[in-house]
């Protein structure tokens, strides 16, 4: 669900905002995670081995790769990763989902 801010909170919002590669931006959030004591991923209860295996797979900047039977959370999991994330701000009308600071040559013709 999109968030929608007056005018002038956006321009401040979008002076303060830099783009960051996911990888980044996951390591960004998971560490400050950690620093506050707080469960990285506490939208799955147990699981602590699979948790923290991710988690490490995450930090180290590689990408997990989830194998297992049907119906074991691997969904559930990997939405719970993406909510680690923060949101990135979009160009309105376009419908690629630019990135405002993006150069001029990458933005889509509007």
């Amino acid at each position: 669900m999109p968030i929608t801010f007056s005018e002038s909170k956006t321009r401040e919002l979008l002076e303060k905002y830099h783009p960051i590669s996911t990888p980044h931006l996951l390591r960004y959030a998971i560490l400050g995670k950690i620093e506050r004591g707080e469960d990285v991923i506490a939208d799955i209860h147990g699981r602590q081995q699979v948790k923290d295996d991710v988690v490490r797979a995450l930090l180290s900047g590689t990408h997990p790769y989830l194998v297992s039977e049907e119906g074991t959370g691997k969904t559930r999991l990997a939405r719970s990763i993406t909510r680690l994330l923060l949101p990135v701000p979009k160009i309105k009308g376009c419908p690629y989902n630019d990135d405002p600071k993006w150069p001029k040559e990458r933005l889509c013709p509007r």
